[in-house]
């Protein structure tokens, strides 16, 4: 049995298959980092839009203890922690609270008591 083709069809053969392996490989690895930024872009969103309630229960735990921005903070984490309900759930409902609107059905009702606790002059509620 002959070889027909020549060493330089077969070295081309040869560098257009590992060009094209090359390629792929590229472009998978650049599909990963793509994924990678659409879930950072994700978490970027949420934190954006989580943001403002969180601002503005610290800013009144803030007014209503005299405290700075950090104590406001962590008296929000005590009260996520002790309600087992997380700090971007718990800061509207401290908002709508302190606004007289409605908190919603889904409430956590613990929560909610341990917000009004804190409000009333407690900010120690939940140690």
């Amino acid at each position: 049995m002959t070889n027909n083709s020549s060493p330089a069809v077969t070295a081309s053969s040869a560098i257009a298959a590992l060009h094209d392996l090359a390629v792929v490989g590229v472009v998978d690895g650049l599909m990963g980092d793509v994924n990678l930024l659409r879930t950072e872009v994700g978490h970027l969103r949420e934190a954006l839009r989580t943001r403002a309630p969180i601002d503005q229960a610290k800013g009144i735990l803030m007014l209503r203890f005299s405290i700075d921005a950090d104590a406001a903070f962590q008296i929000l984490v005590r009260l996520s922690s002790t309600t087992n309900v997380k700090v971007n759930v718990l800061a509207p409902l401290l908002v709508a609270l302190v606004n007289g609107g409605p908190v919603g059905p889904d409430a956590d009702i613990d929560a909610v008591r341990m917000l009004k606790e804190t409000l009333r002059g407690n900010p120690n509620v939940t140690r």
